[in-house]
């Protein structure tokens, strides 16, 4: 990683792949610790983890986000495209790759992948969750990637800056008793809700 120019500030990251000794390796960043464990890209022994109980590999994070947001830049020197991935997991050492007998300590996941483009460009991805309980003691594993594909190419560059989580709070439906009233405040359906009215028959969905 390399400091650059940033989008709004002083400082944003920049991420690079390039060969050695003829093997591509990807631009990597994380909230969690790298492990190169092989020469070979595709190794499952090269991966990204979460070290519980070292907060220099380690991020504890107790929101519940509905989406993730930041800016970017991406030159591509073979790959179709950069990747961030936002992983919510209870404690553990959590990988990236992800590996199947994982499954369980996953709590939700958001991944956004980032094509070409030599203008600052904003991306969003929404977190899909596996739970509804959260764990008494959550983590984010975060990490961004110059390409998805371990050793997929060289001569990639990916510029980050700007990440946001994201809170919603509106609705994007709502009903009474079977009727579908209008959220976008365009029309007056709440004028026929009576003064009175039964919770049980009130139905929405949060945005």
């Amino acid at each position: 990683p390399e400091k650059v120019e940033g989008h709004t500030g002083t400082t944003a990251v920049r991420l690079f792949s390039k060969s050695i000794l003829g093997a591509n390796a990807n631009g990597n960043l994380t909230t969690g610790q790298i492990h190169m464990g092989s020469a070979t890209p595709t190794d499952p022994s090269n991966y990204n983890s979460t070290k519980v109980g070292d907060a220099a590999h380690s991020l504890v994070f107790a929101g519940t986000p509905d989406a993730v947001g930041f800016y970017a830049k991406f030159k591509s020197g073979g790959s179709e495209n950069g990747r961030g991935n936002f992983i919510l997991h209870d404690e553990c050492e959590y990988k990236d790759p992800e590996v199947a007998d994982q499954a369980a300590n996953r709590i939700g996941i958001a991944t956004a992948l980032i094509p070409a483009t030599e203008e600052w460009a904003y991306f969003e991805a929404p977190f899909v969750y596996d739970r509804t309980e959260k764990p008494a003691t959550q983590y984010l594993l975060a990490s961004f990637t110059t390409n998805p594909v371990p050793g997929g190419s060289a001569n990639d560059t990916l510029i980050i800056d700007d990440v946001y989580f994201i809170y919603y709070n509106t609705l994007s439906a709502l009903s009474y008793d079977g009727y579908a009233l209008d959220v976008t405040g365009e029309t007056k359906d709440f004028d026929l809700l009576p003064l009175a009215y039964d919770a049980e028959k009130l139905a929405y969905t949060a945005k």
